[in-house]
Parts: C-alpha cells; sequence; structure tokens
C-alpha cells in the first residue's frame, strides 16, 4: 500500500501486514498522520494505518494487538509498503 492510498474509506477493511517479521492480518480500525512538529508550516511527514489484528502478537514481554504501519510520504519508505488489503 502506498501513503497516496491511505483514506478514511479504508477503515474497516481486511489486510495482510508484516509485524516483527511475522506475517498477520487484521482489520483497520483508523488513519495515522505524522505532521513535522519542528516546521512553521507543519508539512506531513508520514501517514499510515491503525490495524487491529486478529491474533495478539508476542513479542519479548510484550504483547500487541493493535498496531500502526506508516511510510514516509517524501520516499513511501516504512513498513505500510508491506501492508496490503485482503478483502
Amino acid at each position: 500500500m502506498k501513503t497516496s492510498e491511505v483514506n478514511e474509506s479504508l477503515i474497516g477493511k481486511r489486510v495482510s501486514c508484516v509485524f516483527t517479521g511475522m506475517q498477520t492480518t487484521g482489520t483497520i480500525i483508523g488513519i495515522v498522520h505524522d505532521y513535522d512538529k519542528w516546521s512553521p508550516n507543519r508539512p506531513l511527514c508520514s501517514k499510515g494505518v491503525r490495524i487491529k489484528l486478529d491474533y495478539p502478537i508476542q513479542w519479548g514481554d510484550d504483547e500487541y494487538d493493535e498496531i500502526e504501519t506508516t511510510s514516509r510520504v517524501s520516499d513511501e519508505y516504512g513498513s505500510l509498503s508491506k501492508t496490503h488489503l485482503i478483502d
């Protein structure tokens, strides 16, 4: 998925993504926008989606049931590129 494809209409859609090196699935529950807090005009730096996982993932002592996958708007670098719609 690319940052240009991220919009409110994706909420509720099913996705496949990579988190902590594991392929997992879930449902998009929100949109994430990160702005440059130091710049006076506050340009958009990264964009992505918040995902509710079908099954929690344990990594060390932590357990995750919701994750964010984001990418930089300037060059599309980030985990959003490993997120794909499955429905």
